[in-house]
């Protein structure tokens, strides 16, 4: 009987600590998502890190690298737009983060070239994306232009 105790307390314990845990960027979180800033080629793997350190984005280098991230392939690779909505569909929550990323942490000619595309090469079938992508790209130029002032 005290064994059986002693085995139900650790695993109370052990699903404390995970939930008390959970949602906190730990240390090795914090590496891992710094290691996996510079391997963001699709929206897939944007998608993965969103996915598994979200919780790492509170500011800071992180939040600035998600924010380069996210320009870089609305900027570079727009043709995988579609990738995105995907995803978007998806996760409202991970559209709301790539939306969120796109700020005045970024270069303005790159935010220069989303509003292009999203103003000139927007599908269809994206439309309403586009014009989401197209108010935060003028908020991000808004706030960049006050900042350099």
């Amino acid at each position: 009987m005290a064994r059986s105790v002693c085995w139900t307390a650790i695993f109370l314990i052990g699903l404390t600590w995970s939930s008390w845990t959970e949602g906190r960027c730990t240390k090795t979180d914090l590496a891992q998502v710094e290691n996996s800033r510079l391997t963001f080629e699709n929206w897939s793997s944007l998608y993965r890190s969103y996915s598994a350190f979200r919780q790492c984005d509170s500011g800071g280098d992180v939040s600035e690298g998600y924010s380069e991230a996210v320009v870089r392939l609305l900027s570079d690779h727009w043709s995988m737009l579609d990738q995105f909505l995907m995803y978007a569909k998806k996760s409202r929550s991970f559209k709301a983060f790539v939306l969120r990323h796109i700020d005045a942490t970024t270069e303005e000619s790159d935010l220069n070239t989303i509003a292009h595309h999203a103003a000139a090469e927007c599908p269809r079938h994206a439309h309403q994306l586009c014009l989401e992508i197209d108010v935060q790209v003028t908020a991000a130029l808004k706030d960049a232009r006050a900042g350099s002032q």
